[in-house]
């Protein structure tokens, strides 16, 4: 009705979610930053496997990355061999390793993705079918790489 919490015309209409077409250039360094975190953590993770021995460096895709693989666990400072004495927290189970094998082998790292897949992401009911990855909820927590084939 009247006074300061009446309804008026402004208050009516306009954005109500405000947030920019495009990603800044922060943003963008950022989620390059991220993304390099993750691919990080997928190798330690790898060479963590091989170094304890739920997997062997034979079970990697090409055989130049043996080599290379074999001389990083020798050279290995990050993971501590006395840790590895005690027993790990989590059960010993064959889908853990399966499932780092696949982020290692199939999951597109960072410095391989055009920069089209980097910043958008397929969306069916978009324009084009992609959306800038910034307009997606909780973009900074998901690791959205992969696309369908095609778009």
């Amino acid at each position: 009705m009247f006074g300061p919490f009446r309804s008026s015309l402004p208050s009516f209409g306009g954005l109500l979610w405000k947030s920019a077409y495009r990603m800044s250039r922060h943003q963008k360094y950022r989620l390059r930053r991220r993304m390099k975190v993750v691919d990080k953590n997928i190798d330690v993770l790898y060479l963590g496997l091989i170094k304890t021995g739920r997997i062997t460096p034979g079970e990697a895709k090409d055989l130049n990355d043996t080599a290379k693989l074999n001389a990083e666990v020798t050279n290995m400072s990050l993971l501590n061999p006395v840790n590895a004495m005690h027993e790990p927290a989590v059960p010993a189970t064959s889908i853990i390793p399966k499932a780092i094998m696949e982020l290692k082998w199939k999951f597109p790292k960072e410095h391989e993705m055009d920069p089209k897949d980097k910043y958008t992401h397929y969306s069916k009911y978009a324009k084009n079918y992609r959306k800038s990855l910034h307009k997606f909820p909780k973009w900074t927590k998901l690791s959205l790489r992969e696309n369908p084939k095609g778009f």
